[in-house]
């Protein structure tokens, strides 16, 4: 008997994004031949797509839409272009009657599926699942108000249930449909006795103290928060920022400053770090800078990697990261987004690591083992039983 397909539409197809889908088709293919249909967009073929070997999984096709994201990290798709991604949707499912439909992302096209007529590919679709990888809105501002209100109507037209990566929302049902809580999970060889090798290759000596920001470096992910704080903390010179990932053009001016101030303190990857060197990159650091913004709405792929190192992070107290910090001992958590506040959180975690690294090892690994791949493959795994 032949099983039946399994479409997941996901045009974004970059980032925290690709990854989450690489997550699922890896727990569908450790149980199951299910044949996978991809729904994207035409510039989809990128480094990250073939490192994590999506386009080499045996029975995944790929689908394309008329649409691409001209070079853009990542975007909000328009009614035209949600347009254009459904008709794919209906080719597919007409290809492959009787096939579930999961939105990836759905955070991306969430106003133009909640206002999207009913068409031929909701008719066909067996079942229908929507990933939400941004954390329910929780504010009571009006673009709150919206996100929920969009949700929900979205889930009511499609009758599809709701996949979030927020446990705050565990017993709850949106649009009469129960809430699926998954971990945002980690895979890899991430552990802290990569330390010694890391810091050597990354030129760290065992003495320094290093603070480590990675990924894109924007206004969301707090980078002007961590450039002005670093002012004040790289003053002593033992302690080092180690700066991973490209930066937002308007902050170059800054980071430049900054290394002319401290040229010896300072370590920027400014490239796309591989999958393979990701472990050394954390083993490295002692601690993890999260000063997320408030407009920063998501899970946090660096969290339970930095936890899994064994490496304690420093975050801001909204969001859900924020919350995970405080509600499972990850660190230490600051109430407020300005820089001294960030300074004196470093400042005290280079004192404390000394005291409570035991403690917050065991913190770090409880965090790390709960948001493991095999603990998102229990959860995810149900939802595409066969």
């Amino acid at each position: 008997m032949t099983e039946r397909a399994l479409i997941l539409v996901e045009p974004i197809f970059r980032g925290s994004r690709l990854q989450v889908l690489a997550n699922v088709i890896h727990v569908v293919r450790c149980h199951s031949q299910r044949p996978i249909v991809i729904v994207t967009r035409r510039d989809y073929r990128t480094d990250h797509a073939v490192q994590l070997g999506i386009l080499s999984i045996p029975q995944v096709h790929i689908l394309c839409a008329d649409t691409c994201l001209g070079g853009a990290w990542n975007k909000k798709l328009s009614r035209a272009e949600f347009v254009q991604v459904t008709q794919a949707i209906a080719s597919a499912c007409e290809l492959n009657p009787g096939a579930d439909v999961v939105f990836m992302a759905l955070d991306e096209y969430l106003v133009p599926l909640a206002f999207a007529k009913r068409t031929s590919w909701r008719i066909a679709a067996r079942r229908v699942v929507a990933f939400k990888y941004r954390v329910w809105a929780d504010g009571r501002g009006f673009h709150d108000h919206l996100n929920r209100a969009a949700t929900s109507i979205a889930l009511s037209r499609t009758s599809g249930e709701l996949v979030v990566f927020d446990e705050r929302l565990r017993g709850t049902r949106i649009a009469g449909q129960p809430v699926h809580i998954v971990p945002d999970p980690w895979f890899g060889l991430f552990n802290a006795e990569l330390r010694s090798e890391a810091r050597a290759r990354f030129g760290f000596s065992e003495e320094d103290f290093v603070a480590l920001t990675i990924g894109f470096q924007d206004a969301r992910k707090g980078f002007p928060l961590v450039l002005a704080a670093s002012e004040r903390a790289l003053r002593d010179s033992g302690r080092k920022l180690f700066i991973v990932g490209n930066i937002k053009e308007e902050f170059k001016p800054r980071l430049l400053a900054l290394k002319a101030k401290f040229p010896a303190q300072i370590v920027h990857l400014d490239r796309f770090v591989e999958e393979g060197e990701l472990p050394y990159v954390f083993a490295a650091a002692d601690v993890t800078l999260l000063p997320y913004a408030k407009s920063f709405t998501a899970s946090s792929g660096v969290l339970p990697r930095s936890c899994a190192s064994s490496v304690p992070v420093i975050a801001c107290s909204h969001g859900l990261v924020g919350y995970r910090a405080r509600t499972y001992d990850l660190g230490i958590v600051i109430n407020t987004d300005c820089p001294s506040a960030l300074a004196t959180a470093i400042d005290q975690m280079s004192v404390e690591l000394g005291t409570n690294r035991t403690r917050w090892a065991r913190s770090l690994s409880q965090f790390s083992q709960a948001t493991s791949l095999r603990a998102f493959e229990e959860s995810v795994w149900p939802l595409f039983h066969d």
